[in-house]
Order: C-alpha cells, then structure tokens, then sequence
C-alpha cells in the first residue's frame, strides 16, 4: 500500500494539471509486472480504485482565485479575457446544457465565441485555480460612434449605450444625427453617459 501511495504522489506532482484519475490509473500502471497470481501487489491493483470525477484536478496548495477582464456579448459573439495565461475556457448553451453550442478553447488567455446565442454559460478553469463560472446575457454594446444613418437594433437583451460599456472599444461617446435610431424589442436599456441626440434626429425605445 505505501509503494503504490509513494508512486500516487509521485505522477500527482509530476502531471502539470494533477489529475486525480491520471495520477491513480498511473500508479497502478507501475505494478502489473508484480502483479502474477500469489503476489500481494495483485489484490492492490483490484482493489484500489478510484470514485468520482476522472478529469478533477487536485488542489496541491492554495487555490488561486481568477479576476477576468469584464466578459461581453454583442451580436452574439462572446469575449473572454482570463487575465492570466494557459487557460481553458468553455462556452455553453445555457437553456439546454449545451446541446445548441459548446466550444472549448484550450491553452489561452483570450477568446472569441461567434455562439449567436441570447445567453451562454461560461467557464474558466487552470490547474492551480478555483473554476470561474459565469452566465452572460447577449447585449449590445454601443460605444465611440456618431449614429448618422436610420438604425433600428433588434436586441432581445440588454442595450447599454456610453463611452464606457465596450472593454473592446477605444472609449468615446455617442451621438445620433440627421436620422432616426430606433431600439426595438430591448429587454433593458441603459444610457451611462456621452449620449447625444443633435437637433433634428430622432431617438426611439419601443
């Protein structure tokens, strides 16, 4: 028993990601040339097994917590920035876990999802890091544009409309002129700051 604890640990720590099925199945590995009919090592090998999640990291110090760059939807297109590198990152269909979409990015720190989804889920794992899991609702994010042709938005989300709502967007205001801008079907709206609608245009929430 301490032999087959002894290599345990030892593919533990040597696997980056510490799995707990590779580290056991491993470990066993080691002792099936030892493993003949009256061998102790034989009731081992069968008897030591592991139960639960096969892909679940361990934890070998203290976890670590993810702060990520605001994550933001519009137009369907999802942006994730982990803040730190080497990542995982997972995105889902939230309504029926997945089966409309899910993609998995491995091995980055940024990511682009085109889900055209209304809201996903997403999650953001690391050996080493407490998993960050999040669900985003679609929103249209309206930032550093001056609005001169009819525009109408059909956004069954969120609207968010200012020189600061787009983390992907060099900060700026807004402004609506010599035309109509028309939000149609917008869960929320929400105007921060910078909005400007000049003499003669039209700005319309319906």
């Amino acid at each position: 028993s301490f032999e087959y604890n002894g290599e345990f640990y030892r593919y533990l720590l040597l696997d980056p990601e510490h799995r707990f099925i590779h580290a056991a199945n491993a470990s066993k590995i080691t002792k099936l040339a030892s493993c003949d009919e009256h061998n102790p090592y034989r009731s081992l090998l069968f008897s030591i097994n592991p139960i639960g999640d096969p892909e679940m990291p361990l934890f070998v110090a203290q976890p670590q917590t993810f702060h990520p760059a605001p994550l933001y939807c519009e137009g369907g297109v999802v942006h994730v920035d982990t803040g730190v590198d080497n990542c995982r990152i997972c995105v889902r269909s939230k309504d029926d876990g997945g089966n409309t979409y899910y993609a998995i990015q491995d091995n980055v720190r940024t990511a682009i999802f085109n889900t055209g989804l209304a809201e996903c889920e997403i999650c953001i794992t690391k050996g080493g890091y407490i998993p960050y899991i999040t669900t985003l609702p679609s929103e249209t994010r309206i930032q550093s544009v001056m609005i001169s042709n009819n525009t109408t938005v059909f956004e069954p989300g969120e609207v968010l409309i200012g020189s600061h709502v787009n983390p992907g967007r060099t900060p700026g205001p807004v402004g609506v002129q010599n035309c109509t801008f028309t939000i149609n079907k917008g869960k929320k709206v929400t105007i921060t700051d910078a909005f400007l609608v000049k003499n003669g245009a039209k700005f319309i929430i319906q």
